[in-house]
């Protein structure tokens, strides 16, 4: 598990063991809820951040993000396997929604108070 180090993009890395790929090295990101009752036909979404988006297309077919709902009946998990090809197939939609701003002194200035 390497979910301690920051900027990965994933949370998990194991291997799914095929005869033609023995030792494939697979990516996990899990994104968890709490709900009351167990998800039935639903539409949901999650948010990831810029580093897992750029993980998920740069490890194709070998990134699953994993959504976990923990419910008064139990936990389930809804996999979902190679989320940057769904987005470019139109199975699943991505919206950017924030930007970051990186700044030096340069940039601006402090306000005199």
């Amino acid at each position: 598990m390497l979910g301690a180090q920051r900027g990965l993009g994933f949370d998990i890395q194991s291997v799914l063991a095929t005869p033609e790929k023995p030792d494939a090295p697979i990516f996990i990101e899990v994104k968890s809820t709490k709900r009351v009752t167990a998800p039935s036909l639903f539409k949901d979404s999650i948010n990831l951040t810029r580093n897992e988006w750029v993980a998920a297309e740069s490890h194709g077919k070998n990134y699953y993000i994993y959504r976990v709902y923990f419910t008064a009946s139990g936990t389930q998990i809804f996999s979902i396997h190679d989320p940057y090809g769904k987005s470019v197939n139109n199975d699943i939609y991505v919206l950017p929604l924030s930007y970051r701003l990186d700044f030096a002194e340069s940039s601006g200035h402090f306000l005199d108070e």
